[in-house]
């Protein structure tokens, strides 16, 4: 599962004030007869409340989160239970303050989108998984102002690709092979190109649900059935340009005392690696080492009953969100949560919410808002475009901040503009992105310069 921070948005950080103002996961749902993303709010006591569900086609199967949390792509795996053989729906949401979603653009793309992650708030990958060893990897540009989702490119993978890792801050993009046990890092250009970098064999384990730690140090993956069906892969990250892209981290692979390790989620801090498992279908926890990254089973863990019956893991700041697939047996399907704590264990709070539309197994992406706001009117270190620090916060408010606003309020860069639908304090839509670039924007951006920090 993949988790946006809105405290690492960067020059981004503007546009977060349209994003969801509280803790929300965004859980599609696949199913047969009407696939859905459901968007869920995570209250301060742990307990869940249900925001809205949204229609996603059919076999609603992965979704991501852009980086500033403005926007939520999501992909089918339909096969020809939509009519359409070769092709699966694409759709991507805008996200609002009051975590509501509205589709705002939509397009066919080759079967099959397993998975999907942002590559930057403008371009997205999405895999073209193949079971006949074909498979390939796209990348798409999101016109925001246009609502247009334009293909870049598409390259071979190979093998079976079902999974995708994002490293923003090295723009590099890491896709697996299941059935060659293989790693593959693209450098990603600024027009969304890729560019193979390197391979990384994985000794026999499966390298499923790559996962990087939020350091950017290490990588790790869920061995499923391979190595003996309890391994738990290790790896160290080499820069860009390094002779390799990976190594193995001593002791790797981990041994986890659950049966096919297949999801996996960490803390904020790396300090835990949360496995889930779909032989016995238990949640298991991990301390990661500070140093070396290496995992040490803590001996805590929770069952979600039957086989295969985890749908997907995430960790929202101090909370583990579980969601369970299936009512077979037990009768209860939705999503858990448990309280994180320091030595690995995690405490149920309340009961499994029920989801709405069955089967709640798809990837599901969530959203932390930053814990204290930062400094809304500063948005670069420099007024001129093109030079070192344009875009990108530096923490003092100057002119520099206002003539870069004003820059981009005349390109009508929404992405940084679109603040408010009312310049009127305390009336509805103030400070609530709408879509529309006017004068409210500007005068609401005046205010917030005029009030400093």
């Amino acid at each position: 599962a993949a988790l946006v921070a809105a405290g690492a948005v960067g020059a981004a950080t503007p546009g977060a004030m349209a994003q969801a103002d509280r803790p929300t996961m965004f859980i599609p749902h696949y199913y047969g007869l009407g696939g859905t993303v459901v968007s869920i709010v995570l209250n301060p006591d742990g307990s869940l409340s249900i925001i809205g569900t949204y229609p996603a086609g059919v076999w609603t199967t992965a979704s991501a989160l852009s980086p500033d949390g403005r926007y939520l792509a999501v992909s089918n795996a339909a096969g020809c239970d939509d009519g359409d053989c070769n092709f699966e729906d694409f759709r991507i949401f805008r996200v609002n303050a009051d975590s509501t979603l509205v589709e705002v653009a939509y397009r066919k793309v080759p079967t099959t989108p397993l998975e999907v992650e942002w590559i930057d708030n403008d371009f997205v990958a999405v895999t073209v998984t193949d079971s006949s060893a074909g498979s390939k990897v796209s990348s798409y540009r999101f016109d925001r102002q246009a609502n247009q989702i334009v293909l870049v490119e598409t390259e071979t993978v190979g093998g079976f690709c079902s999974a995708l890792a994002v490293d923003a801050a090295a723009r590099t993009l890491y896709t697996q092979d299941s059935f060659g046990q293989a790693i593959h890092r693209w450098q990603v250009d600024a027009a969304g190109q890729l560019t193979m970098e390197g391979s990384f064999p994985t000794g026999g384990v499966y390298p499923l649900d790559p996962l990087l730690s939020a350091s950017g140090e290490w990588l790790y993956t869920a061995g499923g059935i391979s190595s003996g069906r309890h391994a738990v892969g290790g790896y160290l990250v080499q820069a860009v340009g390094a002779p390799g892209i990976l190594g193995f981290m001593n002791g790797a692979p981990f041994f986890s005392p659950g049966e096919s390790p297949a999801y996996l989620a960490m803390t904020d801090d790396d300090s835990i690696l949360f496995v889930g498992h779909g032989t016995d279908a238990t949640v298991r926890s991990f301390l990661v080492d500070s140093e070396t990254g290496a995992l040490t089973s803590t001996g805590f863990s929770f069952d979600v009953g039957l086989q295969g019956t985890i749908g997907d893991i995430a960790v929202m700041g101090d909370k583990l969100i579980v969601t369970d697939d299936s009512t077979a047996i037990d009768g209860k399907y939705g999503a858990y949560v448990f309280q994180i704590n320091p030595d690995g264990s995690f405490t149920q709070i309340g009961n499994i919410l029920p989801t709405g539309t069955p089967r709640p197994e798809g990837r599901m992406a969530v959203w932390v808002p930053p814990a204290a706001p930062g400094c809304a009117p500063d948005l670069t270190g420099s007024a001129v475009m093109g030079q070192p620090g344009y875009g990108v916060p530096n923490g003092v408010l100057n002119s520099d901040d206002f003539f870069f606003f004003l820059a981009e309020y005349s390109l009508g860069n929404l992405a940084v503009c679109d603040l408010t639908a009312t310049a009127v304090p305390g009336q509805p839509g103030y400070g609530v992105p709408n879509g529309v670039l006017t004068s409210d924007d500007f005068f609401y951006y005046l205010g917030l310069y005029a009030a400093g920090c």
